[in-house]
């Protein structure tokens, strides 16, 4: 736990990463594309928070999840207009995305552009019980965050 009493586990095909702990969206970016596509989102304050730390970066070189706390995770794309936030309105329509709970949502389970995703929320007064984060890449890449209060 590197800021603060909430952490995360990141593994990468059932192998733990913790370069992808307290790390930025950007961190391990051999060619800088997120970097560069963070910092320009920053100076124009489209998506301000990408250049902090966050406990836990699943995903690959196009599509990468940030797990923050215990909250629903956030999905971002490095596309040919730069970094787009993916929203799960705009995949599941709108009626579903109203019914989840930023720290509640339950289970949720939907694909984009070959990407598998699966979220849960897991129980917030249970410490046995994190928020789950899983993307499958369209290479057959599994990652797995597990993330909330109290992981070290």
């Amino acid at each position: 736990m590197a800021y603060s009493d909430y952490g995360a586990n990141v593994y990468l095909n059932g192998k733990r990463t913790p370069e992808y702990e307290d790390a930025h969206i950007y961190d391990n970016d051999e060619g800088g594309e997120w970097e560069q596509a963070c910092r320009i989102a920053d100076a124009e304050d489209t998506y301000h928070w990408l250049t902090s730390i966050h406990h836990g970066i699943i995903g690959d070189d196009k599509v990468r999840v940030i797990c923050h706390k215990q909250h629903f995770p956030d999905i971002y794309a490095l596309t040919e207009r730069g970094l787009v936030k993916i929203s799960v309105a705009d995949i599941m329509g709108k009626e579903y995305s109203i019914k989840i709970s930023p720290f509640n949502w339950g289970k949720v389970s939907f694909s984009y552009k070959g990407y598998a995703f699966e979220f849960s929320s897991g129980d917030p007064y249970d410490e046995d019980s994190p928020c789950v984060a899983v993307v499958t890449t369209p290479n057959g890449d599994v990652w797995l965050c597990e993330y909330d209060y109290g992981i070290e």
